[in-house]
């Protein structure tokens, strides 16, 4: 029963199941289906976007069950588990000055293990609290252009009007700035802006250890990868997306269709950076709102509740004893 489980869950099986998968999808044209994917699941590897998919093709929001537990949801009974990998790294143990024994985690991966993750279907329990929802990312318009030009690292931001330049973004990575025309609307302005910061950010990237395609083995790979990243983080904010621009394998080989898994992650990690930046500063922005409110609160004199004065009983006057003649009083 052991083996049945090693062999049922071994992790090499499961990369290369996931590889297969990634080819077969590009072969078959289904990229597009990939990257609409990419928005919620895009804090996963490639490999375990492709295994939760393969297991599950209609995840949506994915995490373990201490994650769910943290966001007060729990797992139903008698769901089955998402199968992942997880990396194992390497780690150092040395002493510190006293002698005591201390454990470094080097970057180094020696291999992976199995874990479990459940889609947001498999829970219950409070609701999820979605920071971009409705208009969220237009009324807090401010906030969210600067957490995504802070991702364009070293580019300066300035505008332009029509009249200098029709362009609705101009990006110049050799002096390093990004204009938006200054005549749009906010939704427009706030799309164009995320565009060229993609762009800037896969332009910029350091590829010295790169294996993917690059512009030699397809000419339009660089907009292809910026492209995604705008519209993964547009779907993520709740903007519109731009039109998604699909590559061309046509007369590529296989390995060379595989090596495009490096651009996907390229796409995930610049965009992932971009929401991150994008959710966390409206997440720190909400969170001190939320504070000052509650000192306001406290802050609100107490209401005393004043003595009422109590009403004055009336006293009713009795009618006055008639004088009794001398004869009555005799009598009585």
């Amino acid at each position: 029963m052991e083996n049945e489980k090693k062999l049922k869950y071994n992790p090499e099986d499961m990369i290369e199941s996931a590889d297969a998968q990634f080819l077969a999808w590009m072969k078959e044209g289904r990229y597009a289906e990939l990257i609409g994917t990419m928005p919620d699941l895009g804090k996963y590897s490639l490999r375990n976007q492709m295994l939760i998919l393969m297991q599950n093709p209609k995840a949506t929001f994915v995490n373990g069950m201490n994650a769910w537990n943290y966001k007060r949801r729990h797992v139903q009974k008698g769901q089955t588990s998402i199968k992942i990998i997880a990396p194992k790294f390497a780690s150092k143990v040395s002493t510190d000055k006293d002698g005591n024994i201390t454990e470094k985690t080097l970057d180094t991966v020696t291999g992976y293990e199995v874990n479990f993750v459940y889609d947001v279907t498999q829970t219950e329990g409070e609701p999820l609290k979605e920071i971009f929802k409705d208009n969220t990312a237009l009324e807090r318009f401010e906030t969210v252009a600067d957490a995504i030009q802070d991702t364009a690292k070293d580019f300066e931001f300035t505008s332009h009007t029509k009249e200098t330049d029709e362009s609705h973004g101009i990006l110049d990575t050799l002096n390093k700035t990004i204009s938006v025309r200054s005549d749009l609307t906010k939704a427009e302005a706030l799309r164009v802006l995320i565009q060229q910061v993609a762009a800037a950010n896969v332009l910029m990237r350091d590829r010295r250890h790169f294996q993917g395609i690059m512009p030699a083995d397809m000419q339009s790979i660089n907009t292809i990868e910026a492209n995604a990243v705008a519209y993964t983080v547009c779907k993520r904010l709740n903007l519109n997306t731009p039109a998604l621009i699909s590559p061309d394998f046509e007369g590529m080989s296989d390995s060379n269709i595989s090596r495009f898994a490096e651009n996907i992650g390229v796409i995930r990690s610049i965009s992932q950076r971009m929401i991150n930046a994008a959710e966390g500063a409206v997440a720190k922005e909400l969170f001190a709102e939320a504070q000052a409110a509650a000192e306001a609160e406290k802050e609100k004199p107490e209401l005393t509740v004043t003595d009422v004065k109590p009403k004055t009983q009336k006293t009713v006057r009795q009618p006055k004893q008639a004088q009794r003649t001398k004869n009555e009083a005799v009598m009585g």
